[in-house]
C-alpha cells in the first residue's frame, strides 16, 4: 500500500458457536477490536455462542466483509458499520 493511500475501516460483529475461523482474519483483513474480543477467538471455544467485534480494513469504501464465506464456517455477520 502506498504511503498516502486511504484505508476504510468498518466495525463488524460476527457470532457463532463453533471454532473461530482464524483464516477469516487474513481473508477479510480484520483484527479484534479489543483484548476481550481477541480472547473470544480462543481455538478451544467450541460450544459457547459468542459475538466478536472486529475492525475490517478495506482498500476501497465499497468493500464489505465476505458474509457468505463467514457463513460457510458457521459464523454470521451480525452488523457492519463505518468506524468513526
Amino acid at each position: 500500500m502506498a504511503k498516502n493511500e486511504k484505508v476504510w475501516r468498518k466495525i463488524i460483529k460476527v457470532s457463532g458457536n463453533s471454532l473461530f475461523p482464524m483464516d477469516m482474519l487474513r481473508y477479510d483483513r480484520c483484527y479484534p477490536k479489543t483484548g476481550e474480543d481477541a480472547t473470544a477467538l480462543d481455538f478451544r471455544m467450541r460450544s459457547n455462542q459468542r459475538t466478536v467485534t472486529l475492525v475490517f480494513v478495506g482498500l476501497h469504501a465499497y468493500e464489505q466483509p465476505t458474509v457468505d464465506r463467514w457463513k460457510s464456517f458457521g459464523w454470521t455477520v451480525e452488523s457492519v458499520k463505518d468506524m468513526d
